[in-house]
């Protein structure tokens, strides 16, 4: 590759960084006229379509890459990752076994297997996977968000509230663990923290806005204030009364009012968790935030 074409490569990397998708993508597809058989090049350019949502055609330039060079492990995890983009999830996970194959010292690779294993429902096999990455790069705070998704997905809130913690030691303002451990805290009905880091994370990442937003709705059936005024009303009358038929039927509604109001928290309880689940796979799907991005390949300048 010439000197110009390494030139208008790194400018095309820095676009990409900055999140100028478009001046990124003309910068590769003049790249890719020049150096035809480089497949790296592919490669950034399908990183570049996939950040511009433009998914159908980062497959395409993933597949040119993967075309010219099989043996190299990056277009693979590419495929897979633009594939689960496409809700493709099983041609993802082959995609992102065939990465880890061939080159099974890549925590990235393992990071990928995890995803397309949890989108599969594999929640054992992605647990694996994201273990297997993290033992070859213990401080890699986007492995330690993996394992923590896939505690939170199987509702373990409080063993993915470590994981997210430990990520954020090693990446105090990673948005996507900030974000997720918000959630984690959130099912723990830890409220005031949760919504201390949304607003945090959407602070870093103003992407996150939305999905905080839509996080910190109310999962319930609220009552207003002339309903809550009025079901007082009817309760303490039903307390003078059994009162006035006697003590042992004053007692037995209070009871059943203690009971009721007990059974209509843990239904709210349940309902908001429910929810909070159901976010949360849609944001694992839908992961647009830049962490979602793959990073350049090891080694590659």
């Amino acid at each position: 590759m010439s000197d110009h074409a390494e030139a208008k490569l790194a400018r095309g990397r820095m676009m990409l960084d900055l999140g100028r998708y478009d001046d990124a993508i003309r910068l590769f597809r003049e790249v890719a006229a020049q150096a035809p058989e480089d497949p790296i090049v592919r490669c950034d350019l399908a990183r570049a379509l996939l950040g511009a949502g433009r998914p159908e055609e980062a497959l395409a330039a993933a597949e040119d890459a993967a075309g010219l060079a099989p043996e190299f492990d990056w277009p693979h995890r590419l495929r897979a990752i633009v594939l689960l983009d496409l809700g493709r999830k099983k041609p993802a996970l082959a995609a992102a076994e065939e990465a880890a194959r061939l080159d099974p010292d890549d925590p990235y690779s393992w990071a990928t297997v995890a995803d397309c294993r949890s989108a599969v429902g594999d929640q054992a096999g992605a647990r694996e996977a994201a273990q297997t990455g993290l033992d070859l790069d213990p401080e890699n705070a986007q492995l330690h968000t993996r394992l923590g998704d896939i505690r939170l997905a199987t509702g373990q809130a409080r063993a993915a509230e470590r994981h997210y913690r430990v990520a954020l030691e090693h990446d105090p303002q990673n948005p996507v663990s900030m974000h997720n451990l918000a959630l984690a805290l959130r099912a723990m009905d830890r409220e005031a923290e949760a919504t201390r880091l949304f607003e945090a994370a959407a602070r870093i990442d103003p992407s996150l806005d939305l999905a905080r937003r839509h996080a910190a709705q109310t999962v319930s059936m609220p009552i207003d204030g002339p309903a809550a005024a009025m079901l007082g009303f009817l309760l303490v009358s039903m307390l003078v009364g059994a009162i006035r038929e006697g003590w042992w039927l004053a007692v037995a509604v209070v009871v059943l009012l203690v009971a009721g109001l007990a059974g209509l928290q843990a239904w709210r309880t349940r309902e908001r968790r429910r929810a909070q689940s159901a976010s949360l796979r849609r944001a694992l799907a839908r992961r647009t935030w830049r962490e979602r991005l793959p990073g350049r390949r090891r080694g590659v300048s």
